[in-house]
């Protein structure tokens, strides 16, 4: 992007307080401009609707009432699916991560991070179109979205579990499903891991939905989609 251009941000925070700080933080960096703010995920859709602006950027607070994180980013997915979706939670449960991937977010962010990760992921959400430095190794996503990252050194076995990590299973259920044991599922895990440099759950299913090994089902029309995972693996 230019040093001219701006990239158009819309807010859901239910804390007035963290959502005007935010706003003013962000505006006081440059090259962001903040079009749509809302204290939850009804109000954001009802305002998206009828803004002169359309966001390039969603921040999504996870915890809201009337409509929480998960439920607002499938939404945003259905309706403007040009929007990209960064999360930012107080928590950063696995569980949450996973959840939110499924729901087609782009990236997550603790609220505890510092301003300038905010631009980081930011930036990389707008040029690249996700962030989750933390949990998976960036570069394989670049591959990933260049077509140059092949599954083909993956078993059957292997990419089995790598779709059953998109879901709701444990790793213990997962087992189950596969008809092997927990320590051969862990054995799976290690192995994927190395193969392709990431370090956790949420790193494989980032994984699988750049690669299309699982395609996000973010186009069902119900209102009431949360995908829920029960794991704490």
């Amino acid at each position: 992007m230019t040093e001219s251009q701006v990239i158009k941000i819309a807010l859901a925070d239910d804390h007035a307080v963290t959502r005007r700080g935010t706003i003013s933080l962000l505006e006081s960096l440059g090259g962001f401009k903040v079009v749509v703010s809302a204290g939850d995920g009804k109000e954001l859709l009802e305002r998206l609707a009828i803004a002169e602006d359309q966001a390039d950027i969603c921040i999504v607070d996870i915890a809201m009432p009337s409509m929480d994180g998960f439920t607002l980013t499938g939404q945003l997915k259905r309706n403007w699916p040009e929007i990209k979706v960064l999360a930012l939670s107080t928590y950063n449960y696995t569980n949450y991560i996973i959840r939110m991937i499924l729901a087609g977010a782009n990236g997550f962010l603790k609220k505890t991070c510092e301003i300038e990760e905010i631009k980081t992921a930011l930036y990389a959400i707008y040029q690249d179109g996700y962030y989750y430095s933390e949990w998976a190794d960036s570069a394989v996503f670049h591959l990933a979205q260049s077509k140059s990252l092949k599954s083909q050194s993956l078993s059957p076995r292997e990419l089995e579990f790598i779709r059953l990590c998109c879901s709701e299973l444990s790793y213990n259920e997962i087992a189950e499903q596969m008809e092997t044991t927990y320590k051969t599922v862990e054995s799976y895990r290690e192995r994927v891991c190395n193969k392709l440099n990431l370090k956790s759950r949420p790193g494989l299913v980032m994984y699988a939905v750049q690669t299309g090994i699982y395609c996000l089902d973010i186009h069902i029309d119900r209102d009431d989609f949360v995908p829920i995972i029960k794991t704490k693996n």
